[in-house]
């Protein structure tokens, strides 16, 4: 490939490998390279990923969305130009970002102006979208840090901040003893647990061990591992809490009726005419309590019933379904807990009533007939008036 070259020896085949990053050769740095190795694309692209500050950005976490690269003071999109990204080169991304392992990785085009900045951080390509034929840009999905985690809480979006060290995990600490808000949604962000909500400290009542860092060194949870005060083990009953804004668990939503005249097709849901049926909300047990309200929107108006969660569920009847009853539904399932309020919405599900198909066949059959007759009528009145003119025309 035109990224990589070997330089110094007796021929173009022996010497030392070198590789081109952003128009520039530099020897690979690949420790682990030996005679069993062979020669894998692979290593020199996660060499290539390792050597680079990189992010995600717009996914639903710090370990999932577009790829982008810091050039100097800005962050650009990398862009694949010859489908050379594959999940080994995803995966040291991942591993990059201390996220969990890549899960999936798509190429996307987008429609961006010709002088967007546009990166190739495996083959040193840089220029602008108009550079090149096909700009995809790259997408990567990564699983949750294996390193950091909430525990003690019905959520995994609440609780003890611990995280793993050396194969053993234990409680954080700060030792700095500034822990704020704004430090945990780094912590929130990384875990896909939306923005932080609460950060506290918490008396364990006893000495245990315990990880030491410095919030103030880490805006993301990404570099939380380089903040560990060095030689930072210890002993304390203090630990680090933090409460994240997706703490709920997402509802699901159902429709049922007495009769059976409910018919599921993915998202819609079709429901007889005239029957009785009920919506109901449930949500996965948490915590106790809390309120669900059903929304409905229709033609661009909204109305909201609300019902209390008895048993972490709710049921909505409704009598003799018909054509107001038609439009979109949702579960939202509210709790106040941490001194918060809290919310999570389900799914929409859009109901239609309809009627039964032997009545929809009568329907069919009965407009046939009436479209038979009609033209049985026309054609002899058309035969009528034809006859009336020849006996005219023989007197």
């Amino acid at each position: 490939p035109g990224n990589i070259r070997l330089v110094g020896g007796a021929s173009r085949c022996g010497g030392t490998l070198e590789m081109r990053h952003w128009g520039e050769w530099k020897p690979l740095d690949e420790p682990d390279w030996n005679l069993s190795s062979g020669f894998w694309l692979d290593r020199v692209q996660s060499s290539a990923v390792g050597s680079a500050q990189v992010q995600l950005v717009g996914g639903v976490s710090d370990c999932s969305g577009r790829l982008e690269v810091k050039r100097q003071a800005d962050w650009e999109p990398v862009q694949d130009q010859n489908s050379d990204w594959n999940l080994t080169a995803a995966a040291s991304v991942c591993r990059r970002l201390n996220c969990g392992s890549a899960i999936s990785l798509r190429r996307t085009r987008d429609r961006l102006d010709s002088a967007a900045p546009m990166l190739d951080l495996l083959n040193g390509f840089s220029g602008t979208q108009s550079d090149v034929s096909s700009p995809f840009r790259v997408e990567i999905t990564c699983s949750a840090p294996d390193h950091l985690r909430l525990v003690g809480n019905s959520s995994t979006c609440a609780g003890e901040l611990q995280m793993r060290l050396q194969g053993e995990w234990r409680p954080v600490l700060d030792s700095e003893w500034t822990w704020s808000r704004s430090a945990a949604a780094a912590v929130c962000s990384q875990l896909g647990c939306g923005s932080a909500v609460a950060a506290s400290l918490n008396d364990s009542g006893s000495d245990r061990p315990v990880w030491w860092i410095r919030s103030s060194c880490f805006r993301t949870a990404a570099a939380l591992l380089s903040c560990v005060v060095l030689g930072g083990e210890g002993e304390h009953y203090h630990s680090l809490q933090v409460v994240c804004s997706d703490l709920l668990a997402r509802p699901s939503i159902s429709v049922s009726s007495p009769t059976g005249a409910v018919q599921q097709q993915q998202q819609k849901v079709l429901v007889l005419l005239g029957s009785n049926f009920s919506i109901t909300c449930s949500v996965r047990p948490q915590y106790p309590g809390g309120v669900f309200q059903l929304v409905f929107t229709s033609s661009g108006a909204e109305r909201t019933f609300t019902r209390p969660a008895v048993g972490h569920s709710a049921t909505f009847p409704f009598a003799a379904a018909g054509s107001l009853h038609r439009g979109a539904y949702a579960c939202v399932y509210r709790l106040r807990a941490f001194s918060s309020n809290f919310s999570s919405a389900s799914r929409p599900v859009l109901l239609v009533p309809s009627a039964p198909l032997s009545e929809l066949l009568l329907r069919l059959v009965v407009l046939l007939l009436a479209v038979v007759v009609l033209v049985a009528a026309l054609c002899c009145c058309s035969l009528s008036t034809e006859t009336s003119s020849r006996k005219k025309r023989r007197r």
